[in-house]
């Protein structure tokens, strides 16, 4: 059995905004402990922003957090504090680095790279000094895997790295850069990333087999490692009795150009029939809903801890999982997704055409998908689905005879990996 482990995860609690962007790196560490391996996590210090239920769960690891001028920015803008006092804080050469988004977009693969040698520095620091074997890099930022990439070029055989991408780097649009050389740069760097590590695991076979046929072949040392739903969770809150129809949308909705679940599609899709559906949305957003044309249609409630999360959604008649950006779609199964079938309610996966997802919900028979860029589709689904609520007919499912979808099932393949 493996003793220990270094996790680099550059996005952790308290100091990121985004629920989703730090519960793999969370119940990856959560199971490594309860297999009884001594774990550390290296991650990025900002302003706090949340624990997202997750208190007690980082006093059975070692913290280790960097001082991070990027994540300082990051969460005082998502905070809502004005940036200003927080500029001046840092060094003239970070005031000017973190002035505008605009300006990140130039860095590659990400803003990140900026602090890299600083998170490197303070991972040979833990690895020398606590003697770790293993280090586990979960990406994105993926500049973060740029860290594990530097260690394993200083400490070799000494430690047996595994590159985890949570999103794919370089084989869908989020993440690929537009200019030339800057993509040129991007793909070298993961092809470094990919030739060095001992071990590389991603979300879905998807995800894999485009890098192996796009980027480097990692076939003979890759595992997939769903994101996986934790059956700790599970809630007994009884089937919803709702007066109308209630779909829930558990997750970020953000009004930026590069979002990849943009709003106001779904505002349009629902505003046509907001007599009959109640659209119920939990998570993060950007969007301002005083405009009355908005009303009545998207009810923007707050993030909410995981295990209240699951009872919510125990109460939604459908539950919404949504994606809005066409390129990179046939790799794209938000960790949610896991979180709606532990709830067993039915799914409606709505992306585009070769959305992931939706193959999942299809395959496993889990509820409805529709086309989102057919709206001819997408009335006839949502049509569907209201006959179906009104005659008691929506589907029903366990996720206990879903067992393949649990993180423990998903992170003993990870495990195994370890030295």
């Amino acid at each position: 059995m493996p003793k220990n482990v270094l996790i680099v995860a550059r996005h952790f609690v308290p100091y990121f905004p985004s629920y989703g962007g730090i519960v793999r790196a969370a119940k990856m560490a959560e199971f490594f402990y309860r297999a009884g391996m001594d774990v550390h996590i290296l991650a990025a210090k900002g302003l706090p922003v949340d624990y997202f239920g997750f208190e007690d769960l980082l006093n059975k690891f070692t913290m280790h957090y960097v001082d991070d001028p990027m994540q300082l920015v990051v969460t005082a803008q998502w905070l809502r504090r004005d940036p200003i006092p927080v500029h001046r804080q840092l060094p003239r050469t970070w005031r000017m680095l973190t002035a505008t988004k605009r300006r990140n977009d130039r860095y590659v693969p990400d803003p990140g790279i900026l602090l890299v040698l600083r998170h490197y520095r303070k991972a040979a620091e833990i690895i020398r000094r606590f003697d770790i074997k293993n280090v586990v890099v979960t990406t994105p930022a993926h500049s973060s895997q740029i860290v594990g990439l530097l260690l394993k070029l200083r400490f070799r055989d000494g430690i047996h790295l595994v590159a985890d991408f949570r999103d794919s780097w370089n084989t869908t649009g989020i993440f690929r850069k537009k200019a030339a050389w800057s993509r040129w740069i991007n793909r070298q760097m993961e092809i470094a990333v990919l030739r060095h590590a001992d071990v590389f695991s991603c979300v879905s076979a998807v995800v894999l087999a485009k890098i192996n046929r796009d980027i480097l072949d990692v076939s003979s040392k890759s595992i997939v490692v769903e994101n996986g739903f934790d059956p700790a969770l599970r809630s007994d809150e009884p089937s919803p009795a709702n007066d109308r129809l209630h779909i829930g949308h558990f997750g970020s909705l953000t009004a930026y150009p590069d979002s990849y679940r943009k709003p106001d599609v779904l505002i349009d899709i629902f505003g046509n029939v907001a007599a009959k559906f109640r659209l119920v949305c939990y998570g993060p957003t950007n969007l301002d809903m005083r405009p009355g044309k908005k009303r009545g249609i998207l009810d923007l409630r707050k993030t909410v801890e995981p295990r209240q999360a699951i009872r919510l959604m125990r109460k939604m008649d459908i539950l919404l999982v949504y994606h809005s950006m066409i390129e990179g779609a046939d790799e794209v199964v938000t960790g949610k997704f896991y979180e709606y079938v532990l709830a067993e309610r039915p799914i409606f996966a709505l992306g585009p055409k070769d959305f992931l997802a939706a193959r999942l919900v299809r395959e496993h028979s889990l509820g409805y998908t529709a086309d989102l860029y057919d709206r001819c589709e997408v009335t006839e689904v949502l049509e569907r689905i209201f006959g179906d609520w009104e005659n008691g007919l929506l589907p029903t499912y366990s996720s206990r005879e879903l067992h393949q979808f649990s993180r423990d099932h998903q992170f003993s393949k990870l495990i195994g990996a370890l030295q």
